[in-house]
């Protein structure tokens, strides 16, 4: 084969990677931006995955944030299940600061509502032996 058609292939194969590249991130980063609106951490979490295998120095930290957020929400979601309100509200409360979504904000408040009654009572009862053990 002659030099001529292997620099021809080349050059087909760089026009293809060119024009193929931009599209493919217009695609991933708007699918990103379309997530965010909705603040769902699985499709957040799925829209980065394709960023960072096409940007991964701008899009890898984030994307590991994501899932580490998306186990913390899975264990969260099987402790409420359970009705292990502590656990539930610790990892989705964890899940939440890491990487915020509407998911493990859900969590987090469906969790926290039976352990309100309980902090309640526990600064009722702190109030009054504070109370208690004052000197006038």
């Amino acid at each position: 084969m002659g030099l001529s058609y292997r620099i021809a292939v080349l050059s087909l194969l760089l026009f293809y990677v060119v024009s193929c590249a931009p599209s493919d991130y217009s695609q991933a980063l708007s699918a990103y931006q379309e997530a965010q609106k909705t603040q769902k951490l699985s499709s957040l979490t799925l829209a980065l995955k394709k960023l960072a295998q096409l940007s991964p120095e701008t899009y890898q930290e984030q994307l590991v944030l994501a899932e580490n957020s998306q186990e913390k929400l899975a264990t969260a979601e099987w402790a409420l299940a359970n009705d292990d309100y502590h656990t539930a509200y610790l990892a989705s409360h964890e899940a939440y600061r890491s990487f915020p979504s509407a998911d493990s904000k859900q969590v987090l408040i469906q969790s926290g509502r039976p352990l309100l009654t309980l902090l309640n009572c526990l600064l009722y009862t702190s109030d009054a032996a504070d109370e208690r053990s004052s000197v006038d």
